[in-house]
């Protein structure tokens, strides 16, 4: 693979054609937590990407294991535990892909048909990194310390234009502190809603934006200078993240979960109905603090007027 190629995380020639998710607000872009009631059975999603982003993942975990692997020893303890409840789902839910069985040791191994792996807590010293190995879900861990809700531990192999290391150990406040009007419209919220959430009741959410490059794994903002009138709707790309939070019986961590998914903007505008409308609304309300913040200087006016010409 060249050093162009490398790490170039789930290129679009590998997405499936169906759009998954287009949770785009009729009334322009509104900050809100919207939470909604998870069922197990959904906590992690499988499709036809999921062989060529493993094999993508294990390369950034041997290249760049620091930039998208990382605990603190607060974390250990809902490492472990979530590699328990993710093998328990796995097996009820998916059990036509994986055979989880004890090895000598008495502890589960995973087989993993479709890749060809089996993979076991005995290979790693991070339970995060196995799961890594299996999923094609992201995982955070976020413990409840004396000043909030931190990050103590994740696996992060698809940040969009942030960096693990930078994050850890912050708040959900500290976190998201670059974002306009988190603090103000919705930090508490976030907080309160963390802090009552159930053992009995998952919940999940979505988030958006619009991106110049179609890469999943974008820890840095590179933005191009080469769109144009010809190529916006092809080369610029809605992406997607499907968050869920569980929290945890035993340690009483909260654990989220980040599947991302990405589609160039003309197929999402040929394949959902109202896309267009929608997404023009939001680029024409967005405030100058939304702009900046997701870098739609460029973008946005070449791809509001190609919204345009589509009515």
């Amino acid at each position: 693979m060249s050093p162009l190629t490398l790490f170039s995380y789930r290129t679009v020639s590998n997405y499936s054609h169906r759009v998954t998710y287009f949770p785009v607000d009729a009334r322009g872009i509104k900050m809100n937590v919207g939470l909604r009631t998870l069922d197990l059975a959904q906590w992690f999603e499988i499709d036809d990407a999921r062989h060529d982003e493993l094999l993508d993942k294990l390369e950034l975990l041997a290249q760049r294991r620091r930039d998208v692997l990382a605990m603190h020893s607060i974390g250990i303890a809902p490492a472990l535990e979530m590699w328990e409840l993710a093998l328990d789902n796995l097996t009820e839910f998916h059990g036509e892909r994986f055979h989880v069985a004890p090895n000598h040791l008495g502890q589960r191994t995973v087989f993993d048909h479709e890749v060809g792996q089996s993979v076991s807590l005995v290979d790693f010293v991070n339970p995060l990194e196995a799961l890594a190995r299996l999923l094609q879900e992201d995982i955070c861990i976020m413990v409840r310390a004396d000043e909030g809700w931190v990050l103590a531990g994740a696996v992060l192999c698809a940040p969009s234009r942030w960096r693990l290391m930078e994050k850890m150990g912050k708040t959900m406040l500290g976190i998201h502190e670059p974002v306009p009007g988190y603090a103000r419209e919705i930090g508490e919220a976030v907080d309160f809603t963390m802090d009552r959430m159930t053992v009995e009741r998952p919940v999940y959410r979505f988030n958006w934006t619009l991106v110049d490059d179609s890469a999943l794994f974008q820890p840095d903002v590179k933005l191009r200078d080469d769109l144009n009138d010809d190529n916006i709707a092809d080369e610029v790309y809605f992406r997607v993240e499907r968050q869920t939070l569980r929290r945890l019986p035993s340690t009483d961590a909260i654990i989220f979960t980040i599947r991302s998914y990405v589609h160039p903007v003309r197929h999402i505008v040929d394949s959902v109905p109202e896309a267009a409308e929608k997404l023009l609304i939001a680029l024409e309300s967005a405030h100058p603090e939304d702009i900046a913040y997701k870098n739609w200087h460029r973008i946005g006016p070449l791809l509001t007027q190609w919204l345009k010409n589509q009515g």
